[in-house]
């Protein structure tokens, strides 16, 4: 049922577009219980801070008081639920993060060809703000919802970063270079591992050669942090 829409996700995007952390999780099937669901169900909805500090409860796309007891007995018979944590790079200044899920589990409704029943928690606790998601594993059809390896790892992120820049607009200059300087912080691959691995030679690297890209020269001192 996935039309071809889906396919195009992040074609029109740029250098200069708003980025966004999207952790997918696979589950194994054979490792997941209801308990397991019921208990991460829990733990996303005890840590949910509001914007200015408050306890926060789940909400869904229809309801900010979503009842994940209820969620998690609807399921019960269901494959195991996805699990989604979205992190947009400029989540302080989007503000709204409840509207901004909407707005792309929406999108994804459109590019999976059905609709989705899921529940999310806003967290503002950390320095980054983020928010988990649990999907249930069946289509409108009630049957088993399928979803291509590359939309979770890739085709989600790009519909995020093109939400995110939407709603924003595109980057600064000045906006990308402090992307980049809290990137060599980052205990993830980012844009400035993909830059060392391209040049990358024999097995090293070295940033000192007189032919290096000029892109690597400009980002000499981030690259070797």
């Amino acid at each position: 049922r996935n039309p071809a829409a889906a396919a195009f996700a992040g074609s029109g995007l740029g250098p200069y577009a708003r980025r966004v952390v999207v952790k997918s999780r696979i589950v194994n099937l054979k490792q997941v219980t209801p308990q397991a669901v019921d208990a991460h169900l829990r733990y996303i909805a005890r840590e949910g801070i509001s914007h200015d500090g408050q306890p926060t409860q789940p909400y869904g796309p229809d309801t900010d008081a979503a009842d994940r007891q209820e969620f998690a007995a609807a399921g019960r018979q269901d494959r195991p639920p996805f699990r989604f944590i979205v992190a947009p790079e400029d989540g302080v200044e989007l503000a709204d993060l409840r509207d901004f899920t909407r707005e792309l589990m929406s999108t994804m409704e459109g590019d999976l060809g059905t609709q989705l029943e899921w529940i999310a928690v806003d967290h503002w606790d950390t320095d980054n703000p983020h928010t988990p998601i649990v999907m249930r594993g069946k289509d409108d059809r009630g049957k088993d919802l399928i979803i291509a390896r590359h939309y979770l790892t890739d085709g989600m992120r790009l519909r995020a970063c093109e939400l995110s820049t939407e709603w924003l607009g595109l980057r600064t200059e000045r906006e990308i270079q402090q992307s980049l300087q809290r990137d060599v912080r980052q205990e993830r691959w980012t844009g400035l591992d993909r830059q060392l691995q391209a040049l990358a030679h024999d097995g090293t690297i070295d940033l000192t050669r007189p032919n290096a890209e000029t892109e690597a020269l400009r980002h000499r001192s981030l690259l070797i942090g």
